[in-house]
């Protein structure tokens, strides 16, 4: 008869994002369009604020849809159209609500996602993270509290690309320490949206409790 093993969880906390998938490109766009898209991005990030309800009532549609408007939010959140825009701006500005066009991984040129778990030493984190931007696969790194202090997560063409990936990251890295790897086959959910087995949403939102 098989032994039942219980089931136990490690929990880590992120002490700092140096890099999120909203920072990844498609590299689809030529340099100038690149530029010019550059030249409309909001100013550099206000203090954070807290979410308060009202906030939490703003955030909740543009979750199901970012493209609404400020009329049809007024409308939804039976508010004032300027007072709306006011919000929504202080949102944006502090950055607790962010906007990034998100694709179909499995019909992606990168189907396949790794998470790496590392040690690195603190005083050399930042200058890791500079290191790991210049790999184009690079979806986000963090810095974390426990045993493992720094996560990475790429994009990849397959299994064998890992291997260049992580020789290519050791080599730019040496003080890097890699302790374990997850590899993902399959997303079902991505930033809230449930998907299906092509990647695509299926419509249903997972919003999270402020």
């Amino acid at each position: 008869m098989p032994a039942v093993h219980g089931a136990r969880h490690r929990t880590s906390l992120v002490t700092d994002i140096h890099l999120e998938a909203s920072d990844w490109r498609l590299d689809a766009l030529s340099r100038g369009q690149a530029l010019a898209v550059g030249r409309i991005e909001p100013p550099a990030p206000t203090v954070p604020t807290s979410v308060s309800a009202v906030d939490t009532a703003l955030i909740d549609p543009l979750a199901h849809d970012g493209r609404l408007g400020f009329a049809e939010l007024a409308r939804l959140t039976r508010r004032n159209p300027a007072t709306v825009r006011r919000q929504f701006a202080r949102l944006a500005g502090s950055r607790i609500m962010k906007f990034r066009c998100e694709i179909s991984q499995e019909s992606s040129r990168w189907p396949i996602s790794c998470t790496w778990f590392c040690r690195v030493r603190p005083d050399h984190a930042s200058e890791t993270a500079g290191l790991l931007q210049s790999i184009p696969e690079m979806r986000g790194c963090f810095s974390t509290t426990g045993e493992s202090n720094f996560m990475f997560i790429v994009w990849a063409r397959s299994v064998k690309d890992l291997l260049r990936i992580e020789k290519k990251v050791a080599e730019a890295q040496p003080s890097l320490r890699f302790l374990d790897s997850a590899v993902a086959f399959a997303t079902p959910k991505r930033i809230g949206w449930l998907l299906d087995r092509s990647g695509c949403t299926t419509g249903d939102v997972v919003i999270p409790a402020f």
